[in-house]
């Protein structure tokens, strides 16, 4: 585990030094020119080129931008989400290796304890219980990035449920997951809703929709049929919710 937080720490100052190194870069470059005249003019875009060289991304701008005036430069280097090197990027990926299992499930109890209070004994008890409940035990110290499409599903879910929240509203959770890890999720979530709780999800998946779900509502801007599985997921409810008649599996039982 200790060398797993090294490495989380390594990386997550190589990513805030970089972004340091690239304001910098910026901010002399631009003090300097500003001594001479203003900064856009044709005679002082060829300085801004040489900073995009240094920091080794000609390759990655040049497929970007056409010109490399102050306005394209300080924009690639800064807030562009297109370039991965970019402050507002490096940032993104310093937060992202801070940011661990147990961290991420704590987040739902800052409605109760508020965002100052230290976490009481209730509060851990909360964690504790959402961690157990989507089966993390063991993984509480890994970082988010480390984790399969499955098991950050699940930890976000434990995030709502260290909330104590009642309802769950879920976009298309199943996404991306392979046959055995969307099993197991949905087992998951069928426990939780025989607890007493809600569990909404958006889902867009056809020929995995019997597998998973007890009831099903069909949208298109409006309401086409609602209840049972068994009931009203039919090719006729299907093909009049897609205009393309999108239902090309197996007839619906």
């Amino acid at each position: 585990m200790l060398s797993r937080v090294a490495n989380t720490f390594y990386w997550m100052v190589r990513y805030v030094e970089r972004a340091d190194n690239l304001a910098r870069l910026i901010d002399v470059n631009q003090q300097l020119l500003m001594d001479f005249e203003r900064l856009d003019s044709e005679r002082l875009k060829g300085f801004w080129y040489p900073i995009i060289l240094s920091a080794g991304d000609d390759e990655a701008f040049n497929a970007l931008y056409s010109e490399a005036g102050s306005a394209e430069v300080i924009h690639f280097l800064t807030d562009d989400l297109n370039n991965p090197n970019s402050i507002r990027s490096c940032i993104a990926q310093a937060r992202e290796n801070a940011r661990t299992v147990r961290g991420v499930v704590a987040r739902g109890r800052y409605p109760q304890a508020g965002w100052w209070r230290p976490f009481s004994k209730t509060d851990h008890e909360a964690i504790d219980r959402a961690i157990a409940a989507m089966e993390l035990e063991g993984l509480e110290h890994r970082q988010i990035s480390e984790l399969s499409g499955g098991q950050q599903q699940r930890v976000f879910l434990a995030r709502a449920l260290a909330q104590e929240a009642h309802a769950l509203l879920l976009d298309e959770p199943f996404t991306g997951l392979d046959r055995t890890t969307r099993t197991k999720l949905a087992t998951l979530l069928r426990t939780l809703a025989t607890e007493g709780r809600l569990v909404m999800a958006s889902h867009h998946a056809l020929e995995s929709v019997e597998e998973i779900f007890d009831e099903v509502l069909l949208l298109k801007r409006k309401p086409i049929a609602f209840g049972s599985v068994g009931e009203v997921f039919t090719k006729a409810n299907i093909n009049a919710t897609f205009s393309d008649g999108a239902w090309h599996g197996k007839e619906p039982s």
